[in-house]
């Protein structure tokens, strides 16, 4: 991974991407670690469509909903193919009784591996 760079994050539904986040620049110090917050943008059209529906299904029969997340970042070695892929772990938020707006997450630190 490059030191500094441009890096792109995503949040999947049923393994279809529902959010995403305008390319972000980010400078990493060697041997530290860094916490990157990003602001999410989701998609007009897929949040009104059939998605939203299974979202808002899941939330009602299970009180649940999980999510899977995905980071992209350049690769800066040499012989690579210039992007380095992690896939996360699920995510999964639980709802208060009642609500479909209050939740709480229940894994608090997704793993994310990387993808080769």
């Amino acid at each position: 991974m490059c030191l500094k760079g441009d890096f792109k994050v995503f949040i999947a539904y049923n393994g279809v991407t529902i959010a995403t986040l305008p390319i972000e620049s980010y400078t990493l110090t060697p041997h530290w670690s860094m916490l990157l917050k990003v602001p999410l943008i989701t998609s007009d059209g897929d949040m009104d469509g059939a998605i939203m529906k299974n979202i808002v299904e899941d939330i009602k029969a299970r009180g649940e909903v999980r999510f899977g997340s995905g980071l992209l970042f350049p690769d800066c070695r040499y012989g690579t193919s210039g992007k380095m892929n992690f896939a996360c772990d699920e995510a999964t938020l639980r709802f208060k009784p009642g609500s479909q707006r209050d939740a709480t997450l229940v894994e608090n630190e997704p793993k994310c591996p990387y993808q080769p």
